[in-house]
């Protein structure tokens, strides 16, 4: 244990013999459950390292191919599907590497291939059960490394969101965007049309390409931004149908701009009132065409500007959170919801986000959530150097 208390970042260390040869691993988790509990430190504290070592591990050889060896991994059982691999040279321990390090070093070829490939693979994949699980994982699994866990905390906003798949894989994408001195920049929210593989793919397509242009496009309008988003997406995933809605939400100190391509509102609860606006009005005049689709008009969206005080708040969200129904089959609606953010404290992003979740989970209770849901809550706390 003293190990772990002096090395901080250390998770989880591989355990050799005077050979070099690998006798078992032991993570920070397990050894603080084994001493954890009302008797796991009398229990266990006088016993060596070797009587409690965790064994089951993966090995494999350094000549293993990356795929081999992320495939090998994804067979695993839930248990240990995320922990490290082991690799051996002839035996002789050379390393150890994350399933995330394994996912990244063939995502650019993955996510590529199998995105053209859709609509082929996905009648192939009728008949192959077998193989279509062994992608919904991967896709789940390269998702989670891809997707930020983090809230923005920066430059006068705080943030929290939430981001809950209906299933393995989800629909929805989200993103926090930082320019190249860290400063929070904006958020895009987008929600594609679909469920499955296809959906998960197509949105990690659309996450890598949407952040790739909404950053070098720093100097543009923001409604040229979307557009070429959209452009680039329907040219980019060809003949897959998916399409997207979504918005873009860019930050500049207290100042915002505000697209929005065929996606649900954005709700304002301004600073001391206890009533919520629709960022950019009731008419929804603002509001563009779907993300990606070819031979759409993809120039409709006009710029919402809004210029911030302390203690703004916005609320954004998917649809479904919009469109999830009670035991007697009422929807939660835009009316229910403003009235619920309406109420909601005058806190943290997290303590409104709470509010909001809880009165949720109370309205859908014991009825089947059937849609991919994502909220984000941003909060403006004032940046004197971006105020003045």
């Amino acid at each position: 244990m003293n190990f772990f208390t002096s090395n901080e970042n250390c998770t989880i260390v591989t355990v050799v013999d005077i050979e070099r040869k690998v006798l078992g691993v032991m993570s920070r988790s397990y050894l603080s459950d084994l001493l954890g509990g009302r008797f796991g430190f009398g229990l266990n504290y006088r016993k060596t390292v070797g009587q409690v070592l965790i064994k089951d591990f993966l090995s494999i050889d350094f000549s293993e191919s990356v795929e081999k060896a992320a495939s090998k991994a994804m067979m695993r059982t839930d248990k240990n599907l995320y922990e490290p691999v082991i690799i051996e040279k002839n035996g002789i321990y050379a390393g150890m590497v994350t399933v995330k390090t394994l996912l990244d070093s063939i995502i650019s070829v993955e996510v590529k291939e199998r995105t053209l490939e859709l609509t082929k693979k996905n009648r192939l994949l009728q008949n192959q059960r077998q193989i279509q699980e062994r992608d919904m994982k991967m896709a789940e699994l390269v998702q989670k490394s891809l997707y930020q866990s983090d809230a923005p905390c920066k430059n006068g906003w705080k943030s929290a969101f939430v981001f809950k798949p209906m299933s393995s894989v989800s629909g929805d994408l989200y993103d926090f965007y930082y320019d190249k001195n860290g400063d929070f920049i904006g958020t895009g929210l987008f929600d594609v049309s679909g469920h499955g593989v296809a959906s998960g793919l197509v949105g990690i397509l659309s996450k890598y390409l949407a952040e790739k242009i909404f950053i070098s496009g720093k100097n543009k309008p923001l409604e040229k931004i979307i557009q070429n988003f959209s452009e680039t997406l329907a040219e980019e995933k060809g003949s897959v149908e998916n399409y997207l809605t979504g918005l873009f939400l860019r930050i500049d100190g207290k100042n915002v701009e505000y697209v929005n391509a065929g996606h649900t509102d954005v709700i304002l609860k301004k600073s001391g009132m206890t009533e919520t606006e629709i960022l950019g009005g009731e008419s929804g005049k603002f509001r563009g065409m779907f993300v990606g689709l070819s031979g759409l008009p993809s120039d409709l969206c006009s710029t919402v500007k809004y210029t911030c005080k302390k203690g703004d708040t916005f609320v954004l969200f998917t649809d479904c959170l919009l469109e999830s129904r009670n035991l007697a089959g009422d929807e939660l609606g835009l009316k229910r919801l403003r009235e619920i953010i309406s109420k909601a404290p005058d806190g943290t992003p997290e303590e409104i986000l709470s509010y909001i979740l809880d009165i949720f989970d109370a309205f859908t209770e014991a009825v089947p959530v059937r849609d991919d849901l994502t909220v984000i809550v941003l909060k403006y706390y004032g940046n004197e150097s971006k105020d003045k």
